[in-house]
């Protein structure tokens, strides 16, 4: 129940299996609508102007001897009155009684009166008796009761009246009525969740709508006249019952040969809803180009031509003329004869020179033609002279009789739709360009208001905060008495300025702010460095002497690689980091607080940038490999034809010669090759080069 009228729609949630990809289906969940009923009458406004009408009484009743005239013929007291009975009664939602006032309602007189919540009821007490109605309505159409009703979700501003309340509870149970949605927040997350469903751009869980359009549709239009003398018949043909689902599209056939229109309008209603309709007219939709098309085929056509055209009922309930299309039949046979008829009337004989190559061929003649078929050239040759139209049309016919086999195509023609909407008319190109135009417009000015109520804001906060300032310590102690005097008396001109200029533009506003800030800032500046520099330089400090102690683990630490000179030059930058801050330091004491100073914590920050660089660039560093060098294992070859071992480096263990021993004993499996033994193996292994050495993961 909004503030105009209320609905109840009957909604079932059910899963449904739907087909998806290849041969897989996947189960969605469907909202069907089946059946709704409404009061377009019954809605919170109507409670408003009750409570409106019963206070202007009492205002009339308490001082309409010192009143002009009746209260309620004066528009500006009656707009005071709606606003403050719309106010009253949200109060009243949450309360038992309340006070109504208003200020100088009419002839300079005040007003003020106590409304109670019981009052209030007696007012709507025949509206409180019409809330059932919608949904008994819905129920009978769906032709259900109560007891398959589950939940009952309540919508609207007007339903948080405490009696509408009670009468639904009175209807279908208080343990029905749904306490845990927030119509407000479900509205708005619905339309939402609605919107990015139909996007492409996200992906939401599918749940699919099946939404019924309320009012039958149906379409007027008048048969083909057989003659002048006597008009067509008229039709009436339903195209879309009631409770049609949304978005569906039927297709008409009409057998016209001219062009034509029709009506789309409302069918027959109940009386209760019948009195809503404004007219049942909705549309006149005129389609042209099919006296054109059938002109063009008239000699060739064979049939009543057919137009098909789509009526589509969108999702979103409206109704729209898609597409009309005529198809006509045509004969090809005809087509070509017609050509003949041209060509004989202005001397053309290629065509019976054709029949008789085509006549020839079929009979195996090659001299000379067929008896028939020079009749039929004398003929033609007589028709030639006498230059008769009945001669040439018989010339023809007999042609295309010996020569082609009748064939039909059809021809389809897109008709153009004229629609001219009854009730509301939809908006024009230009209409929608200028309303366009207007937005834009308006969104321009919104923001020129939003920037102008920031500056302002901006201003007025700045004139709190300096006057804070101008008593705070950290501020006196960095300050002179001149340059807050200053301050408080550009602050002092700003306030005045700002109280007579509270509509000022917003570059004024931009611009006092600018020039208060410039006072304010060095002030602020030097309090804030005179907390944060000293914290700088210990950091700095900090940092050198963890560059130092880096500096002696590298030299002196375990598995200490680096070349002593590159660790110096760490040493040299910390020590001129050390030099700086001990320089900054003693200027910065000698300068007064109230004076700017020699350096600030940034630059105290970007000083110590050199020093790590430098230890990055020695922790980066890597460790060089250990190289051994390779050995060799000189063989002499005995006569005997045993081979002699030079001796071995002292990396070969008494066990590894006693086995190369043993194996110089074995003789040789063949003349001219050298058997392999594990001593050749051991020299393999020998002349391969080490392995890198591997330090552990915490030497430097």
């Amino acid at each position: 129940m909004g503030a105009g009228s209320t609905a109840a729609s009957l909604a079932c949630f059910q899963d449904i299996s739907v087909k998806d990809v290849g041969k897989f289906f996947k189960t969605v969940q469907q909202v069907e609508i089946k059946a709704v009923g409404y009061d377009r009458t019954l809605g919170g406004h109507e409670f408003d102007v009750r409570l409106q009408k019963f206070i202007a009484a009492k205002f009339q009743e308490a001082k309409g001897s010192k009143l002009s005239g009746p209260v309620i013929e004066n528009e500006r007291a009656m707009a005071k009155l709606l606003k403050e009975a719309n106010r009253v009664k949200q109060i009243l939602s949450a309360n038992t009684e309340t006070m109504a006032s208003v200020e100088n309602l009419m002839d300079d007189i005040d007003f003020k009166i106590k409304v109670t919540r019981a009052e209030l009821e007696d007012l709507v007490k025949d509206l409180l008796e019409r809330v059932r109605g919608p949904i008994d309505a819905a129920l009978t159409e769906a032709n259900m009761n109560l007891d398959s009703i589950q939940s009952l979700v309540l919508v609207g501003g007007a339903v948080r009246v405490p009696s509408i309340q009670a009468n639904l509870a009175a209807i279908v149970g208080e343990d029905k009525i749904a306490k845990n949605v927030n119509g407000d927040e479900a509205a708005v997350m619905g339309a939402v969740f609605r919107a990015a469903s139909l996007s492409r751009q996200f992906k939401v869980k599918e749940v699919r709508l099946k939404d019924v359009s309320p009012f039958p549709i149906e379409v007027k239009y008048t048969g083909e006249a057989k003659d002048a003398s006597t008009p067509g018949k008229p039709f009436l043909t339903p195209i879309f019952n009631e409770r049609s689902v949304l978005g569906t599209r039927k297709i008409m056939s009409f057998k016209r040969v001219t062009d034509f229109g029709f009506d789309l309008q409302y069918g027959q209603v109940s009386a209760a809803h019948g009195a809503e309709l404004s007219g049942q007219e909705i549309a006149h939709v005129s389609l042209t180009g099919l006296t054109e098309a059938i002109n063009k085929f008239k000699d060739i056509s064979v049939a009543t031509p057919k137009v098909k055209v789509t009526i589509e009922l969108s999702d979103s309930g409206i109704l729209s003329v898609q597409d009309a299309i005529a198809t006509i039949e045509t004969d090809s046979s005809k087509k070509a004869s017609l050509a003949d008829k041209v060509k004989s009337f202005f001397g053309g004989s290629e065509k019976n020179d054709d029949v008789k190559e085509a006549e020839a061929k079929e009979t195996g003649e090659e001299q000379e033609a067929s008896e028939p078929a020079k009749e039929k050239e004398k003929a033609a040759e007589e028709a030639k002279e006498n230059k008769t139209a009945e001669a040439t049309a018989n010339s023809t016919e007999a042609a295309a009789k010996n020569e082609t086999v009748p064939t039909t195509q059809i021809e389809t023609i897109v008709l153009k739709i004229q629609t001219d909407f009854k009730g509301i008319v939809p908006l024009t190109a230009v209409n929608k360009k200028d309303s366009l135009t207007k937005i834009q417009r308006l969104d321009a000015l919104d923001a020129a208001r939003r920037a102008q109520e920031e500056a302002r804001n901006s201003l007025e906060s700045f004139l709190y905060r300096g006057r804070e300032l101008l008593y705070k310590d950290e501020i006196i102690e960095v300050s002179t008495d001149e340059e807050r005097e200053q301050l408080f008396q550009s602050l002092a001109l700003a306030s005045e300025w700002l109280e007579d200029n509270e509509d000022a533009k917003t570059l004024e506003f931009q611009t006092r702010l600018k020039d208060l800030r410039k006072i304010e800032r060095p002030m602020s500046i030097r309090a804030a460095e005179r907390v944060s520099r000293p914290k700088a330089f210990d950091s700095l400090r900090s940092s050198v002497t963890l560059a130092r102690t880096l500096g002696e683990q590298l030299l002196t630490g375990e598995g200490a690689f680096h070349d002593p000179a590159d660790v110096q030059k760490l040493y040299d930058v910390c020590d001129e980091v050390l030099a700086w801050i001990t320089e900054k330091e003693a200027a910065q004491a000698e300068l007064p607080l109230w004076k700017d100073g020699v350096v600030t914590a940034r630059e105290i920050q970007v000083r110590g940038n050199p020093i790590e660089r430098e230890m990055h660039r020695l922790m980066s560093k890597k460790k060089p490999k250990v190289v051994k060098k390779k050995e060799t294992n000189s063989t002499e070859t005995k006569e005997d034809g045993e081979e002699k071992t030079a001796p071995k480096g002292d990396s070969e263990t008494a066990e590894e010669q006693q086995q190369q021993e043993q194996e110089q004993d074995k003789p040789a499996q063949a003349a001219g090759e050298e058997t392999t033994t594990n001593e050749q193996q051991q020299k393999e292994k020998t002349a391969e080069e080490p392995e890198p050495v591997k330090h552990k993961k915490d030497e430097l």
